[in-house]
């Protein structure tokens, strides 16, 4: 549906028709994301921030602020991305929306973990944490304590790490929320990787798979394969460390993640430098 939603967003922009344009963009903000399409979505969200009254706010506003604070924050561009989120968070706080001034606390410890600030982002995450526990908002709690999870496990906390997630599994399984179930289980992967536990971490990882087949997720299946891919490589698989890193290059190249596909191609290029008289 993104050709159609991106032709409704330039009809909307054209006839100047801003809580309308607000809302695509904020729909369409995760697309961009994952597609490694930032700078096509920041050019969007260019064109509309301006459209009505910029300073009243609006859920469609603060959404889609939210929605251009993580495309900042995707292209490195932290201080534009603490920007909008503060934005964001004023525009909620002012709608009196609990659920919006939580989203936005989340999106700022983002920043603040990329910047390596893991207190500042374990505090914020604490705090929409308990919002969502308040507000009964049990798919955005296993979210954020997947986050809180990331950030315990660059910490090096890895046991707090495996609490936080273990206590999102059981909110996103009981939800049937099959996507969150499959990213958790990726990051509690990477914390296995951490400790150099790495059948713990394949393991972890082959479940994400699956259910990001199950559910023709092709980001995350792109993303899993190339992780297990790391495994084998770092395993001294490197024959399978290239068939992986293969099929997740044809997906990152069918769904258009130019970004996913960049990374791909070091990946095979180390194996290429480590085995300089075989092709990759």
């Amino acid at each position: 549906e993104s050709g159609n939603l991106t032709a409704a967003l330039r009809r909307a922009v054209e006839n100047r028709r801003g809580d309308v344009a607000l809302a695509l963009t904020a729909a369409l903000g995760r697309w961009w994301r994952w597609r490694g399409r930032a700078r096509e979505g920041l050019d969007w969200f260019a064109r509309v921030r301006d459209l009505g009254d910029a300073d009243e706010p609006s859920t469609p506003r603060v959404r889609s602020l939210l929605a251009e604070g993580l495309l900042l924050e995707k292209v490195g561009a932290y201080d534009r991305a603490d920007r909008a989120f503060e934005r964001a968070l004023d525009h909620a706080t002012r709608l009196g929306d609990a659920g919006l001034v939580a989203a936005a606390r989340t999106d700022q410890a983002t920043v603040a973990w990329r910047r390596g600030d893991l207190r500042a982002a374990s505090a914020l995450l604490a705090q929409a944490a308990a919002r969502y526990r308040e507000l009964g908002r049990d798919a955005a709690l296993a979210g954020t304590l997947n986050n809180l999870g990331n950030v315990a496990r660059d910490a090096g906390d890895l046991a707090d790490a495996h609490a936080r997630y273990d206590e999102a599994l059981r909110l996103a399984e009981r939800l049937g929320h099959v996507w969150e179930v499959a990213n958790v289980r990726n990051n509690k992967a990477i914390a296995h990787a951490y400790a150099r536990d790495l059948e713990a971490a394949r393991g972890e990882f082959e479940r994400a798979l699956a259910l990001q087949r199950s559910i023709d997720d092709r980001p995350g299946v792109s993303k899993s394969l190339t992780n297990l891919g790391n495994v084998h490589l770092d395993t001294d698989q490197s024959d399978r460390a290239r068939e992986l890193y293969g099929e997740a290059l044809e997906l990152c190249e069918e769904i258009g993640d130019r970004e996913g596909a960049a990374h791909l191609y070091v990946n095979l290029s180390l194996i290429h430098i480590s085995e300089p008289t075989r092709p990759y």
